[in-house]
């Protein structure tokens, strides 16, 4: 009996790359039943689940770079098998419609049911990964897109440095700290126009339920710094730390420390970048700390008083940028001011009293602002010429005259080497305030906990760059926007939880990962990103011959295995399943 070759078109080949890894996540995590909980599936709803629905529509957009609606069913479809194994239900060719991710997004917008989903997702992230909460941060960002605007929406125009000219929608997040990274906890959508320092006490009662703890430390920006927000947390007995905007009594304050240690004798605790037992640990910043007693009347009419913590520090790398940034301006200045008197000659305007000269070089030192710190030397040329009165030629009887023209010519310009030291002396200060207690909180401690604050920019930085690219949206309605929004919320969140879970395994057992780099295989790193450790799964492939029932997938690397490992997901997760398990 001869065996009849097989085709090569009948051949199914399937690339599974990280698709398995992100779908086996979000299934340890519990998403998909969580939601499923809080959004029970509707009657006439045939097919996958809500839940399965969110959990493939993430996978895709980690996987694919691309969150657009119109893409996923074609996805659904490549990928039909790999998605019957994994969910263990059939995969149909319309369950990853448009018109059922617009339906989820507007599920996903309800904020009773987003607040449930959050809740419950943290819940399991504890019992999973062991997150413990310690220390909180709060900020907000902005996500534009070219939308219209309209009275009641949430795409409006707001104060954005970068495109001015686009409407915007504005997030407020809270991460919370885990050791070696940070971990979105809570996000809150809201209109454009929006002012930053109304959102956060609304998200602190958020974290407040969703952790069920209080005495927790909430770090933030300037915008944090109202009086009204350290006032809450100290009635509610949770600590903040921030840095002090200069508005209202700030400045003066900020004066008063600054003149104590520049040219008082108030001596500086010097503060270096770890505690660590490194040799040659590096200097950061320094300064010290004072206290005052604060009183405020809160809107409900109950006047809390309490003791703060002022710590006055001095940013070593800010003061040399701010130092750098005064050294450009007055070569720039002295450049301009010197080009101002030109030598004589066609064409070249000269400058004939000391008012215009003097005009024109304080116009370059206050757009430069150095006006304290150069001077400049001139010398006044004068030159005499004869002219005969009238026109025609000259001859010795006609009348003449003399001309006598002015002009100002810079010598020097000269730099205030003393004043440009005590300006370096006040450059990179801060002032911090704080209600925790010195033994909780030292002042070393405090200035290394805010330094490590960009952790939350970094989750930000997620939304924005690929693989998730939030702008600009593809959607216009509210709810399309408000739910697409708290959807690729979810995806960051699996982002920052590979980085934590790995990291942190990785420092407990003195490991390092190799192989993440392109440019260089050798290379190991302790501290991987979430996009390397993904992309290492790249080029996995399932292959099934015509009327057989088992197939066969690339054999994983030890690489692969190790990060499977890590992240308590069963290598079998790629291997297929039985089709009758579909049903089961």
């Amino acid at each position: 009996m001869t065996t009849q070759p097989t085709s090569l078109n009948e051949i199914q080949i399937e690339r599974l790359d990280d698709i398995p890894l992100l779908i086996g996540l979000q299934q340890r995590l519990g998403l998909d039943t969580v939601i499923d909980d809080v959004m029970p599936r509707h009657w006439l709803h045939q097919g996958l689940s809500l839940g399965q629905l969110v959990v493939g529509w993430n996978a895709y957009i980690l996987s694919e770079a691309d969150h657009r609606k119109i893409a996923v069913e074609g996805w659904g479809v490549e990928h039909q098998a790999m998605l019957s194994d994994l969910f263990g239900v059939p995969v149909r060719r319309t369950d990853f419609s448009d018109d059922r991710l617009s339906q989820l997004l507007t599920q996903l917008a309800d904020d009773e049911a987003w607040r449930s989903i959050e809740q419950k997702l943290w819940s399991n992230s504890i019992s999973v990964y062991q997150l413990v909460p310690d220390r909180v941060r709060l900020d907000a960002t902005r996500f534009s897109g070219y939308h219209t605007p309209n009275d009641d929406g949430l795409m409006q125009h707001g104060y954005n440095s970068n495109t001015p000219q686009l409407a915007q929608v504005k997030l407020m997040a809270a991460s919370i700290d885990c050791g070696a990274s940070g971990h979105l906890l809570s996000t809150e959508v809201v209109s454009g126009e929006k002012a930053d320092d109304r959102l956060y006490l609304p998200t602190i009662d958020k974290v407040r339920q969703m952790t069920d703890e209080s005495g927790l430390l909430y770090i933030g920006d300037s915008k944090m710094s109202a009086i009204e927000i350290r006032a809450e947390l100290e009635r509610k007995r949770d600590f903040y730390l921030v840095p002090l905007a200069k508005v209202g009594g700030v400045p003066a304050l900020y004066e008063q420390c600054l003149r104590l240690i520049v040219c008082g004798s108030q001596p500086a605790t010097l503060i270096y970048a770890s505690d660590n037992e490194s040799q040659s640990p590096q200097l950061i910043a320094a300064g010290y700390e004072t206290t005052r007693d604060q009183e405020t009347t809160l809107a409900s009419g109950e006047t809390i008083t309490w003791q703060e913590r002022i710590l006055v520090v001095r940013s070593l790398s800010k003061a040399e940028k701010q130092f750098a940034t005064l050294e450009r301006n007055l070569q720039q200045a002295t450049e301009e001011i010197l080009v101002l008197t030109p030598e004589p000659g066609r064409g070249r305007q000269q400058i004939c009293t000391t008012a215009e000269l003097d005009a024109k070089v304080e116009a370059i030192k206050v757009t430069y602002q150095v006006g304290e710190y150069l001077h400049y030397t001139a010398e006044c040329e004068e030159s005499v010429k004869t002219r005969y009165i009238g026109r025609g030629r000259g001859s010795a009887n006609r009348q003449k005259k003399e001309i006598r023209s002015v002009r100002y010519q810079i010598t020097q310009v000269i730099r205030d080497e003393q004043a440009i030291r005590q300006a370096y002396c006040q450059m990179g200060w801060q002032l911090y305030a704080t209600n925790q207690l010195q033994a909780h909180l030292p002042l070393d401690e405090a200035i290394r906990l805010y330094r490590a604050a960009p952790r939350i920019e970094r989750h930000f930085h997620l939304f924005k760059s690929a693989p998730i690219g939030i702008s600009p949206f593809y959607v216009r309605n509210d709810d399309q926007i408000k739910g697409q929004a708290r959807l690729l919320s979810l995806c960051v969140r699996l982002l920052t939880l590979i980085e934590i879970v790995c990291r942190r395994h990785l420092k407990a057992h003195g490991q390092t990962l190799p192989g993440l780099y392109l440019d260089n295989a050798n290379r190991r790193t302790a501290k991987p990103t979430a996009k390397r450790l993904l992309r290492a799964f790249r080029g996995i492939h399932r292959v099934r011959l015509p009327n057989q029932v088992t197939s066969y997938t690339t054999p994983l690397t030890d690489l692969q295995q190790q990060i499977l490992s890590i992240l308590c997901i069963t290598t079998s997760i790629y291997q297929a399943r039985a089709p009758d398990s579909h049903h089961s």
